[in-house]
């Protein structure tokens, strides 16, 4: 597990930087702090992430809803040598956020998990606490969704 996979899978939830990285940080001391029974480590650590993330988000105060234009990115772009492909990347990157920000916040939450935590569809319904087929359908659901959204907003590649 590293902490760019933990990081992001909070972060989609969340939303923002700093919520996110409470809830890594959480996560993480509970981790710690059990009695070291734990079947699956890397489902424990993101099932605990969720679970934080989830609290904190049910925590924000209602006047402090996040606005959308103001939310962290899931994607970092790394630096390009080459500017026009650097734009691009950005621009791809804005896409496919906005293209998952349109999909059913399961959906959404089974594709992260699996794409940039890497988790198995197995450890995915642990963390979700879902049964595996209900995981495994709303991923392929849910990426046939991403690929309409993705050619609504015109990315055609």
């Amino acid at each position: 597990m590293q902490r760019q996979q933990m990081f992001a899978y909070a972060l989609s939830i969340t939303r923002q930087t700093e919520s996110a990285e409470d809830a890594v940080h959480e996560a993480l001391l509970k981790v710690v702090c059990s009695d070291g029974r734990v079947r699956n480590l890397k489902a424990y650590v993101f099932r605990a992430i969720r679970n934080e993330a989830l609290r904190l988000n049910a925590a924000r105060d209602k006047t402090e809803q996040l606005n959308p234009n103001e939310a962290e990115s899931l994607f970092i772009v790394p630096e390009q040598s080459n500017p026009d492909r650097q734009s691009t990347a950005r621009e791809e990157a804005r896409m496919l956020e906005g293209a998952l920000n349109e999909i059913a916040f399961e959906q959404k939450q089974v594709i992260v998990l699996r794409t940039y935590a890497g988790l198995t569809f197995r450890e995915i319904a642990r963390v979700l606490e879902e049964p595996l087929p209900t995981v495994a359908s709303r991923y392929r659901r849910g990426l046939k969704k991403l690929g309409e959204q993705m050619r609504i907003l015109g990315y055609e590649d």
